[in-house]
């Protein structure tokens, strides 16, 4: 199968080659690919950098990353690998279940969608791709391991500045690393541990400030601090830019139910998640086999022209199918009991819905142009969705 991607890749590059002009590989080293011999030639063909420069390559073969036009109109003709299925299968090698990775792929895919300035459309609304995600699971799933497998994949594609530190020891540790970083994906280990410090009293209104943040356009306003006219006065905290964070929790699913204040409902901290509840793993794996290397770097290759990708995402195309599942989801919240609790999660699971339809839709196709389907594929409402959405 790694084989069969990797000449997928190939065809794809090979094409983007012909449409510029930009010399291809011999029928030989076509052959070497087939063959998987040429795993490690082809990926040193593409640019190593986030600047797109170029490497030297074998013979005299040059091969460039494609304009993203290019890449979303030869995708749908020679049908890429889907990043999200290749990442599962890449991380499927514990007991936790399948969704649990395909959630760590959409986080990952989301965050280099966010940096690279990606937003949504659909008529006069727009958006950006700030997505956070909790894992819900029973012990003994590895959920700290779970969301590590994806390190190499970053690493190799040259994209592990995406991830930021969570340790803070201040606010003005958290403030200053938001007004120095525009972009982040924040690893929270365990969810518990994160919210038990923005609860502290020295961090009153972090958790607020952080909250506002979600899907904000807006320059956050200047920190400042009592000066005293000292060296040791604390600095006032400037923002250039309105960051865009994501982040990938994990938590117990009983400690998560059981523990979050009524107000982090209420205040809109907690429908802003996306909340992934594991199904039972019915799997045992008492020795779990070592990661994939060659699906490691089919997915590096995949990151590395997702995050080529810039601008709008038009969502027009499902706007019919998304209007059907608002009108029924609607329905569904307006007979819960507490209608002031519903209306907060549902005007949040909206917009869940279709970033999640544009992170699918550039993992099946590397496109901007969202679909109701790609290669047979659903991916308006797709598994992990209807997984997080469910009553």
């Amino acid at each position: 199968m790694v084989n069969g991607m990797v000449e997928e890749i190939q065809d794809a590059v090979e094409a983007r080659s012909a449409v510029s002009a930009v010399p291809t590989y011999s029928d030989d080293e076509c052959n070497t690919m087939e063959n998987g011999d040429g795993l490690e030639n082809f990926a040193e063909s593409m640019p190593s950098n986030q600047d797109g420069t170029l490497r030297e390559v074998p013979e005299t073969s040059q091969i460039r990353l494609a304009t993203p036009e290019e890449t979303a109109s030869l995708a749908r003709e020679s049908g890429p690998p889907d990043f999200i299925q290749t990442y599962a299968q890449y991380a499927d090698v514990l007991e936790a279940p399948r969704e649990m990775h395909e959630a760590v792929a959409v986080q990952v895919l989301a965050t280099i969608l966010n940096k690279a300035g990606v937003f949504a459309r659909l008529e006069g609304w727009s958006f950006p791709l700030d997505l956070w995600i909790v894992l819900l699971s029973g012990s003994g799933l590895g959920r700290s391991t779970l969301v590590q497998s994806v390190d190499p994949v970053l690493e190799m594609s040259e994209l592990k500045s995406v991830v930021k530190s969570s340790h803070w020891g201040s606010p003005q540790a958290f403030y200053q690393q938001m007004a120095d970083h525009r972009y982040g994906l924040f690893v929270w280990g365990e969810l518990s541990v994160m919210l038990k410090l923005l609860n502290e009293s020295r961090f009153t209104n972090v958790k607020e400030w952080l909250t506002d943040r979600y899907d904000s356009r807006k320059i956050p306003d200047q920190i400042t601090y009592v000066s005293r006219g000292k060296s040791t006065d604390t600095q006032p905290i400037i923002f250039s830019c309105a960051p865009r964070i994501n982040i990938l929790a994990t938590s117990s699913e009983e400690w998560f139910f059981q523990n979050l204040a009524l107000e982090d409902s209420a205040g809109g901290f907690v429908p802003r998640w996306v909340l992934i509840r594991a199904s039972d793993p019915h799997k045992a794996v008492p020795v779990p086999p070592r990661l994939d290397p060659d699906l490691q770097e089919s997915l590096a290759l995949l990151l590395l022209y997702a995050s080529e990708l810039k601008g709008e995402a038009d969502l027009s195309g499902i706007r019919q199918p998304y209007e059907e599942w608002y009108r029924a989801a609607q329905a569904r919240f307006e007979t819960q009991p507490d209608q002031a609790l519903a209306r907060a999660f549902f005007n949040r699971h909206r917009g869940h819905v279709l970033k999640l339809a544009v992170v699918y839709e550039v993992s099946s196709s590397l496109s901007l142009n969202v679909s109701c389907g790609f290669r047979g594929k659903a991916v308006t409402i797709p598994k992990l969705i209807r997984s997080a959405f469910r009553n």
